[in-house]
């Protein structure tokens, strides 16, 4: 259960975020996750999001991923969680995107997700590196720009 101020604050956060159409009526807690604690937010009429949950001093870390899932959903090459909202109160950073519900793999999930992959490393820039760093986990991830793969690395 979480505190009614952190819980008050996300759906808060949620219900600005879906201009209205979001009012939190549960939080679950959800499997997975090794450096945040996960769970599935949901409303009266059943509509799930997905929340990520840690302390707040790695809000900047939620507002990349953020940023990040934005970008990767510009190819439209893969299936990325839309991104609805991050905030963080004095204890506790959040982000909050759509929930996907995952299936059992049928034939040909995997060579789909191969091509779907490759399709999405298709997209490129005129630099490598990002207009932000990032972290990959909590392990900060600079993606200062340069001309050469090399220099970048």
């Amino acid at each position: 259960m979480l505190p009614e101020e952190l819980r008050t604050a996300i759906g808060q956060s949620v219900f600005e975020a879906s201009s209205g159409t979001f009012h939190l009526a549960d939080i679950y807690p959800a499997g997975g996750g090794c450096i945040n604690s996960a769970y599935r937010l949901s409303d009266a009429d059943g509509r799930l999001l997905f929340l990520k949950l840690n302390r707040a001093s790695l809000s900047g870390m939620f507002a990349a991923e953020f940023d990040g899932l934005v970008e990767l959903r510009q190819p439209a090459a893969i299936r990325v969680p839309e991104p609805l909202c991050f905030g963080q109160t004095a204890s506790h950073a959040w982000l909050v995107t759509e929930h996907i519900r995952f299936a059992s793999p049928r034939a040909g999930s995997e060579a789909r997700l191969g091509e779907e992959l490759a399709a999405l490393h298709r997209h490129t820039a005129d630099r490598f590196g990002w207009h932000r760093d990032n972290t990959i986990g909590s392990t900060p991830q600079p993606n200062g720009q340069a001309t050469d793969w090399i220099d970048f690395l």
